[in-house]
């Protein structure tokens, strides 16, 4: 569709780029989060991924849809609107509107806090304590852990459920992101 057109024709990284200072590391760029202030830059654009993600205070992330919304403070339709402009593609299409990204941005929002929570219970609680000695037995490095924010996942079927319902996510919500699923 119209929008896979306007993310293909649209170069995140140069994008990006064009409001703050990105620097390349590997195959990665990396810059210092414009959403919240830092010293050391944890904001990371993954260019094969179409996506960028702070690993820092804010844990924001998106696509270049998303950033324009969030830098600019536009709804989604006008940040297509702009980004088709600069894509050169014609927007005629107008059935996007705000209310079916509202519906993907809790998607975010779930799948991130879920991360964050995982990631949690691995560094701070006695239940991840043996996987994170298993991981150091990996030789995987606390950068490397916190870099890409791995997690544990208690055996245990309804807790992320019962901390995702706590943060005032519907069961509805939950369920369409796919990280439960409903069963007898």
């Amino acid at each position: 569709g119209v929008v896979a057109e306007i993310k293909s024709k649209v170069d995140l990284v140069e994008l990006i780029g064009s409001y703050i200072t990105v620097k390349k590391v590997g195959k990665h760029y990396s810059a210092l989060c414009p959403f919240h202030q830092e010293k050391s830059p944890s904001f990371v654009i993954s260019p094969e991924r179409h996506m960028w993600y702070c690993f820092g205070a804010c844990h924001e992330g998106g696509d270049v849809i998303s950033f324009v919304m969030k830098w600019e403070n536009i709804t989604f339709y006008e940040a297509l609107k702009e980004l088709a402009r600069r894509a050169n593609v014609q927007l005629t299409d107008a059935r996007f509107n705000d209310r079916e990204w509202e519906k993907q941005e809790i998607l975010y929002k779930i799948n991130n806090l879920a991360a964050e929570y995982f990631h949690y219970i691995l560094m701070k609680t006695p239940l991840g304590k043996k996987a994170l000695e298993y991981l150091k037995t990996r030789e995987l490095n606390d950068k490397i852990i916190e870099t890409f924010q791995l997690g544990y996942a208690p055996d245990s079927w309804d807790s992320l459920l019962k901390f995702l319902k706590k943060k005032k996510f519907s069961e509805e919500d939950i369920l369409r992101t796919g990280l439960i699923i409903r069963s007898e």
